[in-house]
């Protein structure tokens, strides 16, 4: 007895089929696209900030910024950054953490998203000579 498929469909019918049944396989298993990172620019300091991973989720992410001078687009390497991520809704602070300079101007913070909601992350940037500026970044965690 001959399938289905066989009796039902022409061989050009089938192998169109196919090939739209493996497109569909192969789409579904791509990685989605990663936003382009967002620039802020705040006192003397421009940044760069993304997350890895992009777009972030609940539990451990890395909040990537890469610190440049916002005249001159030098990158600044010696800075201290924190951030902390606080929570839209429900209201709720978070906890300060320090960024981690990786060279080239670019710091990775680690952060621990316990929900998903709407956050602002709180930047507090000190760098030699310049004064203190604070920044904000607002991401969500999809639920």
């Amino acid at each position: 007895m001959k399938g289905f498929l066989y009796l039902r469909f022409s061989l050009t019918t089938r192998c169109v089929l196919v090939a739209v049944s493996g497109g569909m396989i192969i789409s579904g298993c791509a990685k989605p696209v990663a936003p382009p990172p967002t620039h802020l620019v705040s006192g003397p300091f421009a940044m760069d900030i993304t997350t890895v991973p992009a777009p972030p989720h609940t539990g451990d992410n890395t909040l990537v910024v890469d610190l440049h001078d916002a005249k001159t687009g030098t990158q600044i390497g010696n800075a201290n950054i924190t951030v902390a991520a606080n929570m839209v809704s429900p209201v709720t602070p978070g906890q300060a953490v320090s960024g981690r300079s990786q060279g080239g101007g670019r710091y990775d913070v680690p952060m621990r998203l316990a929900i998903g909601t709407d956050y602002d992350a709180d930047i507090h940037i000190d760098a030699p000579a310049e004064p203190s500026t604070d920044a904000h970044f607002k991401f969500n965690v999809a639920q």
